[in-house]
């Protein structure tokens, strides 16, 4: 993102919270601040109803399969959107994207998604606790790979890896869910000596409780691997599959900044008319209005 854009942004932001207007209409504000402002790879909003087999990308680049029959139209995690949600089972139900060129990340990358799940996952055998949120991982084949997902304790963790120092890294948050909350979840990561990892919850940075050893260099995710929603691959207890709602969820590839995370958690985008602030993006002149969502957590 430009520094001009991201001024921008910040600017936005400041002006919503000091105007403080609640929202009224939701639905076409959250998809637009997505779509229009921010600019993912991918938007899956899962709102499909029951009997659908595909999961629409919004940005038309990687429509998403629903496997086996998850529970579709159940009401969204957005206040005053009529958007649904999809309801995984922890078992084998997921979302997947398949492996298309466009979903091949290096350099950078970010996923948000809003959850709230029926039950934390709970460990076998020598397996931790994992429900995944969203994941590039494939055993059998040799990649760099990441995992992004809620944890047994109710926190969110990482798991990372490049296959050039095989070696898992896995890193834990701090912030912890119960069964039945909605929150706003978020990974980013940049490729560095080594990479950056960061967690954000419900809008703000989740310092890590522990961090893995083995850290990467890079996640360069070229490869077959399928890019999956609420689920790992085949092999792992319960393909790792996250049990509960799964709604809006995004990938981006470059990292979102805090001002952006926090964009997306309060629901403040622009509007046209509401408030006359002049602004460019993307080198046109527009007038935006603000408008706020009410926190996850009213």
């Amino acid at each position: 993102m430009s520094l001009a854009r991201t001024f921008l942004v910040a600017v936005f932001v400041l002006l919503a919270q000091l105007v403080g207007a609640a929202s009224v209409d939701a639905a076409i504000g959250y998809s637009s601040l997505v779509k229009d402002i921010l600019k993912p790879v991918s938007y899956w909003r899962l709102g499909e109803t029951s009997g659908a087999t595909t999961a629409v990308d919004e940005m038309g680049n990687h429509d998403a399969s629903y496997v086996a029959s998850p529970t579709l139209g159940v009401p969204g995690l957005i206040d005053g959107d009529p958007d649904t949600a999809v309801r995984v089972d922890g078992s084998t139900q997921y979302v997947d994207a398949g492996s298309p060129a466009g979903l091949e990340f290096g350099g950078a990358l970010s996923v948000t998604a809003w959850i709230q799940p029926d039950a934390l996952p709970t460990g076998e055998g020598s397996f931790p606790g994992i429900a995944v949120v969203a994941s590039q991982w494939y055993q059998s084949t040799a990649h760099d790979r990441f995992l992004f997902a809620l944890r047994e304790g109710g926190n969110l963790g990482i798991v990372v890896e490049d296959n050039a120092a095989p070696g898992a890294s896995s890193s834990l948050g701090t912030a912890t869910m119960s069964p039945g909350e909605r929150h706003f979840v978020a990974f980013t990561w940049v490729d560095g000596s080594p990479g950056t990892a960061k967690l954000y919850f419900d809008g703000d940075l989740d310092p890590f409780s522990s961090v893995g050893a083995n850290r990467p260099n890079t996640i360069d995710t070229a490869t077959s691997a399928h890019f999956r929603i609420g689920g790992q691959f085949s092999g792992y207890p319960a393909n790792r599959a996250f049990e509960g709602i799964i709604d809006e969820v995004t990938v981006f590839d470059r990292e979102l900044s805090p001002v952006e995370i926090r964009q997306l958690y309060t629901g403040i985008v622009p509007e046209p008319g509401s408030l006359g602030v002049w602004g460019l993006v993307g080198g046109v002149a527009v007038v935006w209005g603000m408008r706020r969502r009410r926190s996850a957590r009213a």
